[in-house]
């Protein structure tokens, strides 16, 4: 139980994911002396009772899923990112089995792991308090700036799932303890309660309310059928449903003062709101998703390749359509799972918390102990809330809510094993299976040395990036790049970097070799098809340019230096009417230096055509004024780009406007006789 108060406290901004990877290296440095202790204590054991309790359909699902997910990583075209998540989950596999053989007899497991999530919970929330206050004092409040509110936990709704998760045994400890740690259970509930209000995580709102009212219905069902209490058990809810009451109903009063009503408002009405941002992306996603899924339906991509394939599909409609963001799930891990692992790692996933349930409901009707009745509806309550999250995100990559998924799955096997006789598991089995955890141990903490000092390289790298070292930049790429770890946390190649900073000392050979390896580990990037074309540019290869600039213009519609690059090849080759096309998809407000020279060259054989095919002087004369000014031409592509109009029309339009208003050389009637002879081209 420790790694709940010292892990989620892991943190180092030398790295750019500041917890994934240290705290993964810490849970499986704590699991390794856990290991040989179980070993140690039960070596004597020749009947294999000890290990009795891990013979059930929780584990047996729990081990489906690993090796589905295994075999996956022999086809995965992410091996370096598919065993990093692949061992993540034996970890928390790991984890679970030790706990439920180490404290299935013991009297107080619950009661300690209840004690120290408190603590922990109090902690994060007395965090979360601080930055907020933090925040108040530097800037006004607002939607956005609440994502700073994520304590130790990199992101604000991660912080919320935290809470929501610790919930259940903080409740447990404000109902069950005296004194000090029942002070402490209440405090632990009503931090929590307001600083989930305070995060405007709507997928955590609906999981928490989900939640609390699923459990409240399932104990008033079997508490009336039973009435095993002195009380009415109405009654007492009575206090736990006060304080839920208040603590929320404070929290929306205090952020409605600092900032106001109507975000809360709005938080609540895009929760239905499909057109909403968040929620847009991830119904898209999901689609996209499911059309990965029906390509491998069976088997799926293998670990680590949906940030690969969903690329494949396109950007257009998304935020990741801005070509900075690149989604690294689909915030569903049911539908990561599903695409990944196909349709067998989907059904062993819900097979972990199907019976998970099951056995919450045979404990509920078996027992008449009023203390494992509550260990139950809060597991019920822990076990709602995991699921539902998991359906608006990703709690599986995440290491603390591993711990925490693994919290509330063991009291249940505990309580299980009470009401349930199991059969001995094999000693053989255990001799041979108690090594094999031990390997996987050894191997994660040495994958997790490896992608520490790769993505400590990687940083490095970006830092020296920004200040223009490319030469230190090449270094710590190279020390970055192994067989454990190819992209980083954005899914950008690390050979890409080094492409980048070879381009950038004039190594154009090494650049094109990094490139291309950039291109094997990730086909659908859209830089890296982007520099790919430019060297092949370079190297004379005018075709093969195009094809991948192209690639990456199928992917990101409207991604600006790929459609620029494909304007100036195609008009090299010739086809001009063709790459002022490309150009003409570029945003006309764009910032890149490139942009209006591009257009301006671009935009002059027409204006230099439109000037051999108009007869009269007057019009010939003033567009080649035109045609003289950068900034008129420019502005004239704009308004035709703008209106949706061709650049010929506008041009016309602009010159007859020019005689007309500014210079009073044509009349209104001289004008009109002008665009009735011209208009074809302004049709």
């Amino acid at each position: 139980m420790i790694p709940i108060l010292v892990i989620p406290f892991i943190y180092t901004e030398k790295l750019l994911d500041p917890v994934l990877i240290p705290r993964f290296l810490a849970l499986a440095i704590f699991l390794l002396p856990f290991l040989l202790l179980i070993i140690r204590r039960h070596s004597g054991d020749k009947s294999g009772q000890t290990f009795a309790i891990i013979n059930n359909a929780v584990f047996l699902s729990y081990s489906l899923l690993i090796i589905v997910s295994g075999i996956s990583l022999f086809y995965s075209t992410n091996f370096a990112d598919g065993l990093f998540e692949w061992l993540k989950l034996f970890l928390s596999f790991i984890f679970l089995l030790l706990l439920v053989v180490h404290f299935q007899n013991s009297e107080h497991f619950f009661t300690q792991l209840s004690k120290m999530v408190s603590v922990f919970s109090v902690a994060i929330s007395v965090i979360g308090i601080y930055q907020f206050v933090q925040l108040t004092g530097k800037s006004e409040l607002s939607h956005s700036a609440v994502y700073n509110i994520s304590a130790t936990f990199a992101h604000k709704n991660l912080f919320a799932q935290i809470l929501l998760f610790s919930l259940p045994f903080s409740i447990y400890a404000a109902l069950s303890f005296k004194s000090t740690f029942k002070m402490i259970g209440v405090l632990a509930v009503l931090l929590a309660l307001c600083n989930i209000t305070l995060s405007l995580s709507r997928g955590v709102w609906i999981a928490a309310t989900t939640a609390i009212v699923a459990t409240a219905i399932l104990a008033l069902v079997i508490e009336h059928k039973e009435s095993t209490s002195i009380l009415p058990f109405r009654v007492r809810l009575f206090w736990p449903a006060l304080i839920l009451v208040l603590a929320v109903s404070g929290s929306i009063l205090l952020y409605s003062y600092l900032d106001s009503f109507e975000t809360i408002q709005r938080q609540v009405y895009s929760i239905v709101d499909a057109e909403h941002t968040s929620t847009k992306d991830r119904l898209l996603l999901w689609n996209k998703s499911f059309q990965l899924f029906k390509e491998h339906p069976l088997a799926g991509h293998g670990l680590g390749t949906w940030k690969i394939e969903i690329l494949k599909l396109g950007t257009e409609g998304m935020r990741s359509s801005d070509n900075v963001t690149f989604f690294q799930r689909p915030h569903n891990d049911f539908v990561w799972i599903l695409t990944e692992a196909g349709i067998w790692g989907l059904l062993a996933f819900v097979a972990l918390f199907t019976m998970c349930f099951y056995y919450l409901g045979k404990v509920l009707r078996a027992t008449q102990n009023l203390n494992s009745k509550r260990i139950c509806y809060l597991m019920f309550m822990g076990l709602i809330s995991y699921v539902l999250c998991s359906s608006f995100s990703f709690p599986k990559e995440r290491i603390e809510h591993l711990i925490l998924l693994t919290f509330i799955i063991a009291p249940i096997i505990i309580e299980y094993n009470q009401i349930k006789t199991t059969k001995a598991v094999n000693p053989q089995l255990i001799t041979a299976g108690l090594p094999i955890l031990g390997l996987v141990l050894v191997l994660s903490i040495a994958v997790g040395i490896k992608r520490i000092n790769a993505e400590y390289h990687v940083s490095q790298a970006l830092q020296s990036r920004e200040k223009g070292d490319w030469n230190a930049m090449i270094e710590h790429c190279s020390l970055a790049e192994s067989a454990f770890y190819r992209m980083d946390p954005a899914s950008t190649p690390i050979s890409w970097y080094t492409g980048l900073a070879n381009y950038n000392v004039g190594k154009q050979e090494e650049a094109f070799l990094q490139f291309q390896n950039a291109y094997e580990i990730h086909p659908y990037h859209i830089h890296v098809l982007n520099n790919l074309g430019t060297s092949y540019e370079i190297l004379g290869n005018h075709q093969q340019a195009i094809n991948y600039y192209t690639k990456a213009v199928k992917i990101s519609p409207y991604f600006e230096e790929a459609l620029l690059n494909l304007s100036v090849v195609s008009y090299k080759q010739g086809n001009k009417d063709e790459a002022y096309e490309y150009i003409r998809k570029v945003d006309v407000k764009s910032t890149n230096p490139k942009f209006r020279s591009i257009v301006n060259i671009m935009i002059i054989p027409a204006t230099e055509q439109m000037i051999q095919t108009v007869e009269e002087q007057v019009l010939k004369m003033t567009i080649a004024r035109i045609l003289n000014s950068d900034e008129w031409m420019y502005d004239i592509h704009s308004k035709s780009v703008e209106n949706d109009r061709t650049f010929r029309k506008q041009l016309l339009m602009d010159t007859f406007h020019t005689l007309t208003t500014e210079d009073n050389i044509l009349t209104f009637n001289e004008a009109e006789r002008l665009r009735a002879k011209y208009g074809m081209i302004l049709l």
